[in-house]
């Protein structure tokens, strides 16, 4: 028996500049990756940014229903990692956890900052490095579904197998993915992988 998410029925987001999405559905079942693909100015981010203000009770759309979701995580596109964080990288992968929660996957923290890199400061890592200890933060932690927004940008090949492998076993465990990607890694070549196509507002 599939357990339903997250329902979307003619969702419809705007720009400044027109419409973005007109009469956009899909359902979110658990254990689902669903890639977002399409041109850049297409909507992919917008769409997730709706989707996560919904989810955080920010605003209220009727065109967006959930199901039996529990938690989530979203992790917006990394466009500017430039600031100062006097943290490791292993420091920042941790910001996320709480006292009281369940701790991070240790196995994925390792997986994302081997030993070699854990204890590099961020702000002397490459972009490929932060981007792995932004990714350690959010799939070490437990929940229904992630949001990501171009999370293989910056990592080398190696990087994005290994981030691949990690969805993969958190999708075989019941957790669902929205992922707005230009690269979707050989790896989630598998049943549950449905890709969701963004067109321009010049296609017919």
């Amino acid at each position: 028996m599939t357990v339903q998410l997250v329902e979307i029925e003619d969702l419809k987001l705007h720009s400044p500049a027109g419409a973005i999405l007109q009469n956009f559905s899909t359902t979110v079942e658990e254990g689902e990756i669903l890639f977002l693909r399409g041109p850049n100015g297409t909507g992919k981010s917008t769409f997730l940014r709706e989707l996560f203000s919904v989810l955080e009770r920010q605003t209220n759309n009727p065109s967006i229903r959930l199901g039996n979701l529990r938690s989530f995580a979203y992790l917006p596109q990394s466009l500017n990692r430039e600031f100062f964080v006097p943290l490791s990288l292993g420091e920042v992968a941790g910001l996320s956890w709480t006292a009281g929660g369940k701790p991070p996957k240790a196995e994925i923290l390792r997986a994302l900052l081997p030993d070699a890199i854990v204890s590099r400061l961020w702000n002397v890592a490459s972009g490929g490095e932060k981007q792995r200890a932004v990714l350690a933060q959010t799939l070490s932690n437990s929940h229904s579904l992630y949001l990501l927004d171009e999370p293989f940008n910056h990592l080398d090949q190696a990087s994005i197998d290994t981030v691949a492998k990690i969805i993969k076993s958190l999708a075989s465990g019941g957790a669902a993915f929205l992922i707005a990607t230009h690269t979707v890694p050989e790896g989630l070549n598998i049943p549950t992988v449905k890709t969701l196509s963004f067109r321009s507002r010049e296609d017919p």
